[in-house]
């Protein structure tokens, strides 16, 4: 089975360079604190928060229901741009099932 795609923008007023730090280089101390549901904990696999082109492993939460057992990886891309006093967020993710496995569209749609 084909990796399926999946896009998201978000428009914010808040300043593009405090989003940036807390979607990107805190995101390993954000996320399990905003979001205990869905992330257990985010590990440096490869790299620093400071270095693009780090990777990371982000450890599920036993309650979410975005990873059941059926995907191989999630790959997720993250970009900023400016637009009038803001920004934008475009996230993308990747999703890459195990073979002989389908998807749970539900679970992995954005937002």
């Amino acid at each position: 089975m084909g990796v399926k795609t999946y896009s998201q923008e978000i428009d914010s007023p808040v300043a593009t360079a405090r989003l940036f730090k807390a979607f990107c280089l805190d995101n390993h101390n954000v996320f399990p604190k905003l979001m205990p549901e869905s992330f257990k904990s985010i590990e440096f696999v490869e790299g620093t928060s400071v270095k693009a082109g780090s990777i990371r492993q982000f450890n599920f939460s036993d309650e979410g229901d975005m990873v059941d057992g059926k995907y191989k990886c999630l790959i997720s891309e993250t970009k900023f741009y400016p637009k009038g006093s803001g920004y934008v967020c475009k996230m993308t993710i990747h999703v890459h099932p195990l073979s002989g496995t389908g998807f749970n569209e539900e679970a992995t749609k954005m937002g």
